[in-house]
């Protein structure tokens, strides 16, 4: 009962939002229109709603107030852990392709591999793969993130802050998620990165011109691992496959450009192949990082060597 009066009291609030809008729409003459991003339903009618009171230039008063209710809202949401696999759940299945018949068809030409099969350097030890190639200590700006999330260099970590604190401005993506600032046109790299701290995220690579409201992993040009939902997937351009093992607490990445190969590894209780693909990158590809954004303190860490 609980449950459901509280997702009566959220499609309520979306369908004021969605009213709101659409006032202030029809007022506007430059030809704007709004989008909801393919985060869940709370998160995608916060955003929608605070890009749309910035660019209708809406009174600071009313900015505040929308605010205010939104994120009392949102975290009261937050504090019931059913709400957040069921936004989670959501999220995902507005973000599954229509098609998935064959995974042949991807435009850039993938070969894939579960743990254990071929794929780069199939069989080897992660830290061995790491000394044959270049560590990257991920940088992140501003211009290529989320309005919600800060990177804080102290302490190696991205993190989702609270809605009040977010930036107004400045920022890249509308889904959750940060685009490093370094790019890759040629050689080895890895990185890592803890995930102990995040309720769901995703770990991969992207083309640098991934669009704002492509979430990792969903567009043709974008690769990663995933745990959501309670589940380990790989979502390789578009195309999910299902992982059989365990949520890693740590993971490294490895990417070699002349070779096309990008493998995922699980430095967690014993050192473990994830998952691992073979790419004809056709441009330079970014660390790209999901994180789910309406549960504030979700954070990412970035572990020096």
């Amino acid at each position: 009962d609980i449950l459901r009066r509280r997702l009566e009291l959220l499609k309520q609030e979306i369908k004021k939002i969605e009213a709101h809008l659409a006032e202030l729409n029809s007022d506007h003459q430059d030809g704007s229109c709004f989008k909801k991003d393919d985060i869940n339903i709370q998160e995608t009618s916060s955003e929608v709603l605070i890009s749309s009171l910035n660019t209708e230039g809406a009174s600071q008063t009313t900015d505040n107030s929308i605010l205010s209710q939104q994120s009392v809202q949102e975290d009261n949401l937050n504090e019931d852990p059913q709400i957040v696999e069921m936004e989670i759940m959501m999220h995902d299945s507005e973000s599954l392709p229509e098609k998935r018949d064959s995974i042949s068809g991807l435009s850039e030409g993938c070969s894939h591999s579960a743990a254990g099969s071929s794929g780069l350097q199939k069989g080897c030890n992660p830290r061995a793969s790491a000394g044959s190639s270049g560590f990257a200590l991920l940088t992140f700006s501003p211009q290529l993130g989320h309005r919600r999330l800060v990177f804080r260099p102290d302490q190696r970590r991205i993190e989702v802050r609270h809605s009040h604190a977010a930036r107004a401005a400045q920022h890249y993506f509308s889904v959750c998620q940060w685009m490093a600032e370094q790019e890759f046109a040629s050689g080895s790299h890895h990185w890592d990165v803890d995930t102990t701290d995040c309720r769901a995220w995703a770990v991969g690579v992207a083309h640098a011109d991934l669009r704002q409201d492509q979430r990792l992993g969903r567009s043709p040009t974008s690769w990663c691992i995933e745990w959501s939902s309670k589940r380990l997937s790989a979502w390789i351009a578009g195309v999910e496959m299902r992982l059989e093992q365990r949520r890693p607490s740590r993971v490294r990445v490895l990417l070699d450009m002349a070779d096309g190969q990008l493998a995922f590894w699980s430095l967690s209780d014993r050192e473990a192949e994830l998952y691992s693909v073979q790419v004809e990158f056709r441009a330079p590809v970014r660390p790209v990082f999901w994180l789910f954004g309406t549960q504030e303190k979700n954070a990412l860490y970035f572990p020096a060597p």
